[in-house]
């Protein structure tokens, strides 16, 4: 009886373990499907962006290297409704174009900063960002796998040029 109960749990016990594999395997294999569609998901909507009319970019970002920048910079994203998909793309895209490095006329030090309009606006720093969204805009780019820009973002106003004008 001991022997035949001991084999019933060591049966009960790999089934276990077989199943708990084969579900990680297929969580493993849903993720890189998931992935896999928001990359390409991303890579279309970056098609379709850079083909709109809208101002050329305020830094360094432009048609010709933002898909290469947002895939490596962002957290991908992709909804069973392809609007909320697009729209996630979109702003990432539309927030790239606002980008930007400064070098201030000073203190001669480099920053990363993110404009809010196209061009240089007569409110604006000398480095064209405003302080008005600076908080929203750091809140949506705390997401950014790179942390080097939102943290030259925030020197730039807690101690740099534009904590002093």
């Amino acid at each position: 009886m001991k022997f035949f109960l001991k084999s019933k749990l060591t049966t009960y016990l790999m089934a276990c373990a077989v199943a708990s594999s084969a579900s990680a395997v297929d969580r493993d294999l849903e993720l890189k499907k998931v992935k896999e569609q928001a990359k390409e998901k991303l890579s279309q909507n970056i098609g379709e962006f850079n083909s709109y009319r809208r101002p050329r970019s305020d830094g360094f970002i432009n048609k010709d290297n933002v898909g290469e920048f947002l895939h490596k910079n962002i957290p991908l994203f992709v909804s069973s409704e392809d609007k909320y998909t697009k729209v996630y793309n979109y702003r990432w895209w539309m927030m790239m174009k606002h980008l930007r490095e400064h070098q201030d006329k000073e203190t001669k030090e480099k920053y990363y900063v993110f404009t809010e309009f196209f061009g240089h606006k007569g409110w604006a720093s000398r480095s064209w960002a405003i302080t008005c969204p600076a908080g929203h805009q750091f809140y949506d780019l705390r997401w950014m796998r790179d942390p080097k820009y939102l943290k030259s973002y925030a020197e730039y106003y807690m101690g740099g040029p534009a904590s002093k004008l």
